[in-house]
């Protein structure tokens, strides 16, 4: 008798042992993966356990553990979602990470397309589904122009059947695409408001039509071919290119629309067509409107609609509301709403049957439920919705706490990265940090909240005022003082706040106003800074601080203050007084900072207009640069000391916009900057780095929403390249 057992249920399998017998769960993972894969027992029982994450899916050489999960992750902005024929992959797409396909129901990725170095504009599925369009670019320095590629692909094989290549002006360049029926003709809007047709497999240019005014934001094919409907930022045209006739005009869309969808038989239009109304239902035939459909949102912002197979609901991202939004399309009434969580949906696809809907946002999550059972299906895999903002360690290197801009901070196991707990606020989470003991942490928020919480049971013991709801990690500090008695707290309104750690009272509170800059407040209680400059420029101070953080023993506190023509500077501050010690003001644009833990170094990242990035070590108390590491064409991000301060480490990149750029992890030792080793094996951008309390391990998070344990000693000896 042979038994089968299909990925998904093997998934559901090892998740509930995890849960109740996390010691077995990586050897059962290895085990189970290997059948998957088809590998004999042998070669699975040679693999270290160390090579797979919690799920069992491979994590990067030289990795101790990774912290959430690859699964459902596609990161970057601007994405789109489509679903395939065979009911169980999907579709995602977004510029900064290129298109793959995902089975819906494991949430794995099982294809990437590579688009070489060109980055990725748009897509579109023929209407059977079995092939899928491409539109990519990529910038021609020596001419400043777009050289743009249409591809035509084979879904299942992944085969490129045919490209076009051309050339256009940045500010006019193909945009948007849609594909014919007939899988044959494809449809591309550009920046500046024209309509281009091809046949792809001919490779000629049919017609070109200036169609809308603004850019074409979407655009769509009538079930038939004979229609193409296109929604721009001033007007929406509806249009029989075939015919000879000159375009319709939609009337009553004076801003434009977002998006434009054909019903599956082709005689309803559903356009999204400003923030005030979920979408309209028109009448193709009549070209008359039926429906506004009005949902609980005030406002959306969404990049796709998505009608059932039967034409008779339609679903609306509703990203104000965190919800997915279903309509009826008879009566025009709201009938449904899916809960998103912190999640905000952008687009969403559902699968022909009906069983399978994803969604996407600006998060790197991607969002999925099986129908017919109305379950999460991510929720079966513990993560980050966003590369984590924050990342630190107990005192004893046991446990890591990272937080987000999902509301979340989560505990985890550094040796095996299992979740621990979940700490929660109402908005982004901009800030946090551990007591010297480790029993506490301060956090900020978005919401307007500082929080003081106990680790162990992960209860808020204080919640206190915050520093406003914009900004984010860049503009926010928190931190405690070397005995614990005292946390502070320091944000975009420029005050920085002492309390104490027992009573949660506000000790001292003072404003902050740097040297060289007239700090002024609006109308609005905004808190903006008048130039010194001849231009006279004026910035809110919440979007012109680039850096913030409290030194290791909490007594002073470094934010730094870019924007506009502001030049770049980094002030010092004295939390006891708050008086400014010293400013610093870096050569170049600044883009990182970091002070050793014993208060003698400050290191830089700063980059020229000429490309080129800098390290540099200044002598905290003279501002004598000690060392200077000079780098052409690339791009360093994110910069940290190790404890001991005797080690540095900063994670760069390749210059450049390709989903192929590298992009690695250097360590150098302080304060000669001589380069001891260097991490690349990992697929996505290093966003925060951080070190153990010993200086064993180095973490990443990683625009995947993924944090990564690396050994340090594997690091120095070359093992983890």
């Amino acid at each position: 008798m042979q038994y089968r057992c299909s990925e998904d249920a093997s998934v559901d399998f090892l998740l509930s042992l995890q849960r109740s017998l996390p010691s077995l769960c990586a050897a059962l993972a290895v085990l189970v993966c290997a059948v998957l894969s088809g590998t004999n027992s042998e070669s699975a029982a040679g693999e270290s356990e160390s090579s797979i994450d919690l799920y069992g899916d491979p994590i990067p050489d030289g990795a101790v553990a990774r912290l959430g999960t690859v699964r459902y992750r596609h990161p970057g902005w601007y994405k789109r979602i489509a679903a395939l024929e065979d009911g169980k992959t999907f579709a995602v797409g977004t510029e900064d990470s290129g298109i793959r396909l995902w089975n819906v129901r494991s949430g794995k990725s099982v294809r990437e397309f590579d688009l070489g170095s060109a980055r990725l504009q748009a897509f579109c599925l023929s209407h059977d589904r079995t092939k899928i369009a491409i539109l990519a670019a990529e910038i021609l320095s020596e001419t400043r122009e777009y050289e743009v590629r249409l591809s035509l692909w084979n879904v299942s094989s992944g085969e490129e059947l045919s490209q076009i290549s051309w050339t256009d002006p940045m500010r006019e360049a193909a945009y948007r695409i849609a594909v014919a029926p007939d899988g044959n003709i494809v449809a591309v809007g550009t920046r500046d408001g024209r309509l281009r047709l091809w046949d792809i497999n001919a490779k000629v240019e049919l017609l070109e039509y200036q169609i809308v005014q603004g850019e074409v934001e979407t655009l769509d094919f009538s079930p038939d071919g004979a229609l193409i409907a296109v929604a721009g930022q001033r007007n929406v045209a509806l249009w029989n290119w075939s015919s000879g006739e000159e375009p319709k005009s939609l009337k009553g869309f004076k801003q434009g629309a977002q998006v434009v969808k054909f019903s599956p038989d082709g005689s309803l239009l559903a356009i999204g067509e400003s923030d005030t109304h979920a979408a309209e239902i028109w009448d193709v035939a009549s070209i008359k409107r039926l429906h506004r459909l009005r949902g609980e949102a005030e406002r959306y912002y969404r990049e796709g609609l998505c009608f059932f197979e039967d034409g008779r609901q339609l679903i609306v991202p509703a990203s104000n509301s965190k919800q997915l939004e279903f309509f009826d399309i008879d009566s025009g009434q709201l009938v449904r709403a899916l809960d998103c969580g912190s999640f905000e949906p952008r687009d969403v696809a559902i699968s022909k049957d009906g069983s399978l809907l994803a969604t996407v946002g600006s998060r790197a999550a991607i969002l999925a439920w099986d129908m017919d059972s109305e379950s999460v299906l991510t929720e079966r895999f513990e993560g980050h919705l966003e590369a984590p903002d924050q990342i630190s360690f107990t005192s004893d290197g046991a446990t890591i706490v990272t937080g987000c801009n999902d509301a979340t901070i989560r505990l985890w196991d550094t040796d095996s990265g299992r979740p621990i707990r979940i700490l929660r606020h109402d908005r982004w989470v901009t800030g946090s940090a551990l007591s010297p003991t480790g029993d506490r942490l301060v956090s900020c928020g978005l919401d307007d909240t500082v929080r003081l919480w106990d680790c162990e049971s992960g209860e808020q013991i204080f919640k206190l005022f915050g520093h406003g709801r914009t900004g984010g990690s860049s503009s926010t500090a928190v931190g405690f003082v070397a005995d614990g008695t005292r946390f502070m707290s320091f944000g975009g309104d420029l005050y920085l706040r002492v309390m104490d750690a027992t009573t949660g009272k506000i000790l001292a509170e003072h404003a902050i106003r740097p040297v060289g800059l007239d700090i002024e407040e609006s109308e609005d209680g905004t808190l903006v800074a008048k130039n010194a400059d001849p231009f006279g420029g004026r910035g809110g101070m919440a979007g012109m601080l680039r850096g913030a953080a409290f030194s290791l023993d909490g007594t002073i506190l470094l934010f730094s203050v870019q924007g506009g023509r502001t030049p770049a500077s980094i002030h010092a501050i004295d939390t006891a007084t708050g008086e400014e010690i010293d400013v610093f003001r870096p050569e170049d644009s600044l883009r990182d900072f970091a002070v050793s833990p014993d208060c003698n170094l400050l290191a830089t990242i700063e980059q020229s207009a000429r490309d080129r990035s800098f390290i540099r070590l200044r002598d905290f108390a003279t501002k004598e640069v000690k060392r200077n590491l000079e780098f052409a064409g690339v791009f360093a991000h994110r910069i940290t000391f190790s404890p001991d301060g005797t080690l540095l480490a900063c994670a760069m990149a390749e210059r450049g916009v390709s989903n192929n750029q590298e992009r690695w992890i250097s360590i150098w030792t302080v304060p000669s900057l001589k380069e001891i080793g260097r991490i690349d094996q990992f697929a996505d951008q290093a966003m925060r780095l951080a070190f153990s309390p010993d200086g064993n391990r180095l973490v990443s998070s990683h625009n995947d929403t993924t944090v990564v344990v690396w050994d340090v000693d594997e690091i120095r000896t070359g093992k983890s390249q």
